[in-house]
């Protein structure tokens, strides 16, 4: 069986996305909305006259789901003279540098891991120096050997380099250094001082959506990681919050994103009295092509011996009374027939197969160069209305 397959989705539809390119608009702490943009661009090393869409990820070998936004915002970007910026969630804490690879043996697909750099699984990223690279794989040493100062902007420069013939992105920033621009400082300043009301409004926001899958805010906890204000770390919703009032003029998201940021965008008019930029949302599902084994042709082949003699002791079983110990002996010696001439289908390696077959997470560098053109012409804006 040929596995393939491509689906495609963007909320609206990415013709439409020209209608909500806007930055965020309002007065925020006795200061316009506008003067903080700049600002915040300024402290970021990002044009302050440009319109800006922003795609965020943690710093990873993701799947082409993910790479969908990025394509999708580059290709519009493009369209509209803008900048396209890469949000790096660069505190991120997991094993980056190793990823899962297809192995497809004699028609059945297995799961293999493939360490391409040594990276250490318990420590933010951004706090670990260059990973080692410990793959000869060309595209990965060649993507991971840049001059990046730590593990979180090395991956995202390498993820960058493996995208070009796909996107193009213009500027990538670091979550951390986005909190320590002058509106970052601002709205953290603001949660500390009350907290009570930055929590309030949080969770009035969690509770007036409750299938996004946001958890409610315990007493006197902030959407931070880590107890000093000077060295804190944003959670999603308050990385989504700065990047949209500080940032961009549009705010790319997967499917899990568009979910979880209404609450954000109900948090912060609640809470600060602003609206932020609009959002999208983009995504792919897209597997591998594999030639794999089904059950019914391992049985077929299992069961295709000689037909003479696969004839001969099915004649000969259906001669014998029914429930004797003489049929069951045939029955069993056809069976030793069988088995003979192959190996009896291993059902439950079969239905892994199958399943592997349909996964859809794989890296996007393990994807084909026409499958991901594909992409990119299938996400590409012919007319903005």
């Amino acid at each position: 069986m040929l596995t393939n397959g491509t689906i495609l989705q963007t909320t609206p539809e990415i013709s439409q996305w020209g209608k909500l390119l806007t930055a965020a608009e309002g007065t925020l702490f006795n200061t316009s909305l506008r003067e903080w943009q700049n600002e915040t661009r300024g402290a970021l090393g990002l044009e302050t006259n440009s319109e800006i869409v922003v795609v965020g990820h943690q710093p990873m070998f993701f799947h082409p789901g993910i790479l969908a936004k990025f394509v999708a915002a580059s290709e519009f970007a493009k369209v509209c003279n803008a900048k396209l910026v890469h949000l790096v969630v660069d505190h991120h804490v997991g094993d980056v540098g190793t990823i899962e690879i297809p192995n497809l043996q004699d028609g059945v697909l297995q799961i293999e891991k493939m360490r391409v750099a040594q990276c250490e699984d318990s420590t933010p990223l951004c706090d670990q120096n260059p990973l080692e690279i410990t793959t000869n794989d060309a595209r990965f040493v060649g993507a991971l050997n840049n001059d990046e100062q730590n593990a979180a902007m090395q991956i995202a420069e390498a993820t960058g380099t493996l995208m070009k013939p796909y996107a193009a992105i213009d500027c990538k920033i670091a979550a951390t250094d986005l909190c320590k621009t002058p509106i970052g400082e601002a709205v953290i300043d603001a949660m500390f001082v009350n907290k009570g009301a930055c929590i309030a409004a949080y969770n009035e926001a969690v509770g007036a959506y409750p299938k996004s899958g946001v958890p409610f805010l315990a007493a006197n906890e902030l959407p931070v990681w880590g107890d000093d204000q000077k060295t804190i770390r944003p959670r999603a919703l308050l990385l989504t919050l700065l990047a949209r009032l500080g940032v961009g003029n549009l705010f790319v998201h997967g499917t899990g994103g568009a979910i979880y940021d209404r609450v954000m965008e109900r948090w912060c008019q609640n809470w600060l009295g602003v609206d932020v930029c609009p959002q999208v949302m983009a995504t792919a599902t897209m597997t591998l092509p594999f030639e794999i084994e089904t059950i019914a042709s391992a049985r077929h082949h299992y069961f295709s011996g000689d037909p003479k003699k696969k004839q001969s002791f099915l004649s000969n079983i259906d001669s014998l009374p029914r429930g004797s110990s003489a049929r069951q002996v045939a029955y069993l010696e056809m069976h030793r027939m069988f088995a003979a001439l192959g190996v009896k289908p291993n059902h439950a390696a079969l239905m892994r197969s199958q399943q592997i077959a349909r996964k859809r997470d794989w890296a996007f560098p393990l994807y084909g160069e026409a499958e991901l053109q594909k992409l990119t012409k299938d996400l590409s804006v012919p007319k903005l209305l």
